[in-house]
């Protein structure tokens, strides 16, 4: 038997949208449901995981970094904390994470900002 030399050709941006989908599984595998049922999810989403590392993709997940204007995202709503003093705004949940292909981005996030929430550095002065 030969080894087979075929390669597909596959569109980044279809790899860019298989990578979200392998975040997103990877949110719900380490967070939901029983350690039973999680350990399947969890040894695909590191074997998936490691095939987007080898082909050089990177994905930031922003939830809790302090909003800045410039990042590459969509804000898709606002969160006003009810009662808070503080005029900060992070960045309260991702909803996709900003995609990088060989250090270059190829797709921008998007998040939820949320205003008032006091930040670490904040709660310590």
């Amino acid at each position: 038997m030969t080894e087979m030399d075929e390669t597909l050709d596959v569109r980044i941006s279809a790899l860019a949208d298989l990578a979200v989908e392998l975040w997103r599984l990877q949110r719900w595998a380490f967070a939901s449901g029983s350690e039973k049922d999680r350990s399947p999810a969890r040894h695909t989403v590191r074997m998936l995981g490691s095939f987007f590392t080898e082909l050089e993709f990177e994905l930031r997940d922003l939830t809790g970094q302090p909003y800045d204007p410039g990042l590459a995202v969509e804000v898709i709503d606002v969160e006003r904390e009810s009662g808070s003093l503080s005029d900060s705004v992070t960045v309260g949940e991702t909803l996709a994470p900003i995609v990088f292909w060989r250090g270059r981005m190829i797709r921008t996030g998007r998040i939820i900002l949320r205003v008032g929430a006091a930040t670490d550095q904040e709660v310590l002065n």
